[in-house]
């Protein structure tokens, strides 16, 4: 396969497609591929020897290819436990056949997997491939009402899980009347096991081991169909009820497919027998579905203790070879770099400073690295934490240019940022970690084409110079089909053509790859991948008594919230008269102590109405240029409709000066 080289366009038009008004012509990816990526295949690297139709099939089939490397590896005391490839074959298909028999869960029929992520969860989720059933992830954050809508909607009768989540089913098992039977994952431990039988006298109780003895391991199934539903993945519901998305078979290996690819194309050099750390929510499509491919790899999958204090110790001592992450994650890692630096000596701090600019030049600019300044200077860095780093690959929210480029340039090592969503099966759009323009998304993977389409109610059109702007809507192999019993949610956001409306608001760059400007939704995540519902955090601060109007802000690369506010003259003024403060409104809004206070008054809200920590507002930014009614939001100055809705794109450019002031004071 030809690799990627400079000048080639990240995107390019399809031909012989029409032109819909209102919307760009069709594009696909830079890979040179007439056609969507549907089935794994040989790559330079990699062996490839059947036409999978499932997860199941890809991963014994990895087996059957690399059966003596380790597939999985999690602690053991002060070392690791390993089980190679022929080994996790073996108990995959006696827990596929024990969830026959013991769980009765056959063809179309959800099984629930409970936890955090561990060697039981990922086997037990190739094992209901195999015979045919639904596996349904539930992210072991879930609130009550979240866990017993996932239950009931997928009618899951049976559920693994580990002992210390008990408590939750507990609470909600009167009004999920499916649930019949649990297993516990988490059996190693004896009184794990029969403290949930004692919670659950009513429902069958299985230790996991239960479950692997009940199957053989000479057990067989009927073939896989490529089009049957393989998972429903629930959406996070920050709106309502969560919407269960739909992903295949297809879709899966597809996306895996289209992974493998791109590790070629972009020559990775990743290996079997390299080692990947597993932390991310399983639950979360991106994590999934990159273990999935780096196993078709031959490549180990190490599972963490999921005590988040002790990280980067058990990171250390994995050391993997490839690193999924978030942003949040990565821009930790540049942070601890850079504080080492500035507490090194003046010498030292003169070198890096250098090596750095000049490394970054001849690689950025002339694509080649100067290895005399690795050996003296990035290799040590990257070798004190993770020498066998080989590919950072960044997902779940965006990663700024400046922090994917810094760690490339100090670990040596790519770093890939993956665009994507639940409703595509993971990515579809991926950076160069060499070229590409600061902040895009990259181009089209060639597992899908994607055009833009005006969002006239948001202010973008595709006539927009000098680039077009629109909806994102997406079409292709790893597209799902539709929400699980919501016809009303499927026929809004996909066509019966099949594209998929993102609701993400994107730009196409002159080089073809695509920027994410905006969200058609007033929904986003922030750098740690986690979604704020805004006009529901503003309806509560919009409740504090020193402001009459508040705009929320969050940026996807920045980890905190911001906020512009209107104050309230009376309960200002009456609060300067207390504090004997002088001044006009915009004299006392400018002290600091005036901040200080309705900062107090937001945390505090944020307490009594059950926000979550990263829905607190960091910073704040006061609007004294008001009306007779105190207003500074305001159909005269264009920045609410006449319903007084916020207009957020408008809010954005009035005070993009100020946002980026407070994320500066931030450190962000």
């Amino acid at each position: 396969m030809t690799s990627f080289r400079p000048g080639l366009p990240f995107s390019e038009e399809v031909e012989g497609c029409e032109v819909v008004p209102g919307e760009t012509r069709p594009r696909r990816s830079m890979f040179g591929r007439k056609q969507l990526v549907e089935h794994v295949e040989e790559t330079t690297r990699f062996k490839w020897k059947t036409d999978a139709k499932g997860p199941f099939e890809v991963f014994t089939h990895a087996c059957d290819l690399y059966p003596d490397l380790n597939a999985f590896g999690r602690f053991a005391g002060d070392g690791f436990d390993f089980m190679t490839f022929k080994d996790a074959k073996v108990q995959i298909i006696k827990i596929a056949d024990g969830c026959r028999k013991l769980l009765g869960v056959g063809k179309g029929q959800s099984l629930g997997l409970f936890s955090k992520n561990r060697l039981e969860w990922s086997l037990t989720n190739f094992a209901v491939n195999g015979i045919g059933g639904v596996s349904v992830p539930i992210y072991d954050t879930a609130e009550p009402s979240t866990i017993s809508f996932i239950i009931n909607h997928s009618a899951i009768s049976a559920i693994l899980l580990t002992s210390n989540l008990a408590d939750r089913l507990l609470a909600i098992q009167e009004v999920c009347p499916s649930m019949k039977k649990l297993v516990v994952m988490d059996d190693d431990d004896p009184a794990a096991v029969s403290s949930v039988k004692k919670k659950f006298p009513d429902l069958q109780v299985f230790a996991f081991q239960e479950l692997v003895d009940a199957g053989s391991p000479s057990a067989e199934f009927e073939p896989t169909s490529r089009e049957a539903m393989g998972q429903i993945m629930y959406t996070s519901g920050t709106t309502g009820e969560p919407k269960g998305v739909i992903l295949t078979n297809r879709n899966f290996v597809a996306e895996i497919a289209t992974l493998r690819i791109t590790e070629d194309f972009f020559d990775l050099s990743m290996e079997p027998g390299d080692g990947c750390i597993s932390y991310l929510p399983n639950a979360h499509i991106f994590a999934q579905a990159l273990e999935i491919t780096l196993s078709s790899l031959g490549m180990c999958i190490y599972f963490t203790s999921g005590n988040v204090k002790n990280f980067l110790k058990e990171m250390q001592a994995i050391n993997p070879h490839c690193l999924p992450s978030v942003p949040r994650i990565l821009t930790r890692f540049e942070d601890t770099v850079k504080s080492k630096v500035a507490a090194s000596s003046r010498t030292k701090r003169l070198l890096f400073h250098a090596a750095f600019r000049i490394q970054s030049f001849c690689f950025f600019r002339l694509h080649f690295r100067i290895p005399l300044l690795d050996s003296l200077v990035f290799n040590k860095i990257r070798d004190a934490l993770f020498s066998n780093m080989k590919l950072m690959f960044c997902g779940s929210a965006p990663l700024s240019r400046k922090t994917q480029s810094f760690l490339n340039i100090v670990f040596n090592c790519p770093v890939i940022q993956g665009f994507g969503m639940t409703e595509t099966c993971a990515a579809v759009a991926a950076t160069h970690p060499v070229y590409g323009l600061p902040g895009s998304i990259g181009g089209p993977l060639p597992n899908t084409l994607f055009k833009l389409k005006d969002c006239v109610e948001c202010g973008y059109a595709v006539a927009d110079l000098p680039n077009p702007r629109g909806e994102l809507l997406m079409k292709g192999s790893t597209i799902s089909p539709g929400y699980y019993k919501n016809d009303e949610a499927t026929k809004k956001e996909f066509t019966e053509d099949g594209w998929f409306s993102s609701g993400d608001i994107a730009q196409l760059n002159a080089d073809g790859s695509l920027s994410i400007i905006d969200r058609k939704k007033n929904i986003f995540k922030l750098a740690q991948a986690e979604y704020v519902a805004v006009e529901q955090v503003e309806s509560v601060f919009g409740r504090c008594s020193y402001l009459a109007q508040i705009w929320v802000y969050g940026d996807s690369s920045k980890a905190a919230l911001v906020a512009v506010g209107v104050p309230s003259k009376i309960e200002t003024f009456e609060w300067a008269s207390e504090m004997n403060i002088g001044g006009d409104l915009d004299d006392i809004c400018k002290t600091p102590e005036y901040t200080e206070r309705v900062l107090k008054d937001l945390e505090s809200l944020r307490a009594e109405h059950n926000l979550k920590g990263y829905e607190r507002i960091k910073k704040i930014h006061f609007e004294t240029d008001v009306d007779e009614l105190g207003q500074g939001f305001t159909t005269e100055t264009g920045l609410a409709t006449p319903s007084m809705k916020l207009k957020r794109p408008q809010l954005k450019r009035k005070y993009q000066k100020q946002i980026d002031v407070m994320y500066a004071e931030l450190g962000q």
